[in-house]
């Protein structure tokens, strides 16, 4: 049995950083939107999928690793 993370809505848009976990398979539509002070991303090669606006309004997001 394998396991699949999918991040839906992040909860807290305050954050400034994250870093998905390995085990993440997906994020999704609009997870990240609003997150306006979220600065930087790293998402590793276990997501396979990004959602449609996952980053929407992150107007100070400037760093994106993959």
């Amino acid at each position: 049995m394998s396991l699949i993370v999918l991040i839906l809505r992040l909860p807290n848009t305050n954050i400034t950083t994250a870093n998905i976990d390995t085990n993440c398979r997906f994020i999704g539509y609009h997870a990240f939107s609003g997150c306006s002070s979220l600065t930087s991303i790293v998402i590793p090669d276990s997501v396979t999928s990004i959602g449609f606006g996952a980053f929407y309004y992150c107007t100070s997001l400037t760093s994106v690793v993959i």
